[in-house]
């Protein structure tokens, strides 16, 4: 099985600070390639991180509410 990281679009980087919303997907779940899987709020918007691949969210190494390098 490959593992693939789910990072944050340079584009979508919108202000200075970044925090885990919440997780639109759980453990375990399927996902399609670009269906939202995490809420990204920033000091400007509220952005969605979309999947880059068809799969399985298998971890969530950042818990909700918790800041997150630009």
């Amino acid at each position: 099985m490959k593992l693939i990281d789910l990072v944050i679009p340079e584009d979508q980087q919108e202000g200075t600070e970044l925090e885990l919303g919440k997780w639109l997907k759980a453990v375990g779940d399927a996902v399609k390639q670009h269906e939202p899987v995490a809420e990204l709020v920033t000091d400007k918007a509220v952005v969605e991180i979309p999947s880059p691949v068809d799969g399985v969210l298998r971890e969530q190494l950042v818990a909700p509410d918790t800041e997150v390098a630009v």
